[in-house]
């Protein structure tokens, strides 16, 4: 995908894409080449509340160049079948009746169907870009409503499923209307983790806006003081997420090498083949029913102190994001 800024003319447009689809003749490449104009989707530039589930798509660290060590020296690939297999997962999932579709990779967004969802969001993920895809049913506000509410749209459902360039993945479900029944949408993302749990190595789910794209967002945002005093909590390499979580939650899917996992208490834990155990607060309401309290987090991260990369850790504040 490449972006042509501040350009109406439309003959000029088509030479750029005449010489683009030249050079790819040229490259062998098999490609549908389109003009299409930027557009916003009703999530573009508003974040409607709701839930989301985040998921570390599984993969390995390889080698980028003998003779160089640490970090710099290795990088984290997630396994090809998985992604194909979250792919069509997300495809059949972010599909609100009655609404319409957009693919958004950077800073472009654009309307598409049904059927040219799955080759465009193939390709994005394939070459390692952040994309995805927002399908939903939404009512575009007048002007004196756009300038009251601020924001272009009223979503009445939406679903998304933004793919990272590190390899997560993150579904959420929103709305602007009434609030959307929370057993029923957590139950959905409990499912959506339940299926792919072998194509991921930790997943949990999240009452919040939905997501803003990035996975450290996800923990961020729940106390912000995070960034600034402990940095490490924010930011795992993908070796050590398969053994460490960043954080407690009401539902987690956690893999063979986060040990110990709690057996009694408040814990409920479902084994779900492949070396994945779910773990599920007995009482969710809390978690999801109204945005979770500092007390909350806090006992939750005491029960889970072993599976924490930093236990010592302590919030700075009791206000979390809603």
């Amino acid at each position: 995908m490449f972006f042509v800024n501040r350009c109406d003319e439309l003959e000029i447009l088509r030479s750029i894409l005449d010489r683009v689809a030249d050079q790819a003749r040229l490259a062998g490449l098999d490609a549908r080449i389109g003009l299409v104009r930027s557009q916003y989707s009703p999530l573009s530039a508003h974040l409607p509340p709701g839930f989301v589930a985040g998921l570390s798509i599984r993969g390995r660290t390889i080698d980028l160049a003998d003779g160089i060590e640490g970090p710099e020296g290795t990088s984290w690939r997630a396994d090809p079948d998985a992604v194909e297999a979250v792919i069509e997962h997300a495809l059949n999932w972010c599909a609100v009746a009655g609404g319409e579709d957009w693919f958004w990779a950077g800073l472009s967004t654009f309307k598409v169907t049904r059927e040219q969802r799955r080759d465009i969001l193939v390709a994005s993920v394939r070459a390692g870009q952040s994309c995805g895809l927002d399908s939903a049913r939404a009512v575009k506000l007048s002007k004196s409503e756009r300038e009251r509410l601020m924001r272009s749209y009223d979503v009445d459902l939406a679903r998304t499923v933004v793919f990272t360039d590190d390899g997560h993945v993150i579904y959420g479900v929103a709305s602007d209307g009434p609030p959307l029944e929370w057993r029923e949408c957590v139950e959905d993302l409990e499912g959506v983790i339940k299926e792919l749990h072998a194509e991921v190595d930790y997943a949990m789910v999240q009452r919040r806006n939905v997501t803003p794209g990035l996975w450290r967002e996800l923990h961020r945002d729940i106390w912000r003081p995070w960034i600034k005093v402990h940095p490490d909590v924010l930011w795992l390499d993908r070796d050590e997420e398969c053994r460490r979580i960043v954080n407690a939650y009401g539902i987690q899917l956690v893999g063979p090498a986060h040990r110990p996992i709690p057996s009694a208490g408040r814990w409920v834990t479902q084994d779900l083949g492949a070396g994945k155990v779910l773990v599920t607060d007995r009482d969710l309401e809390p978690w999801f029913a109204m945005p979770p309290t500092f007390e909350l987090y806090a006992s939750a991260r005491e029960d889970l102190t072993d599976l924490l990369a930093n236990p010592t850790w302590k919030p700075l504040r009791d206000n979390p994001a809603t």
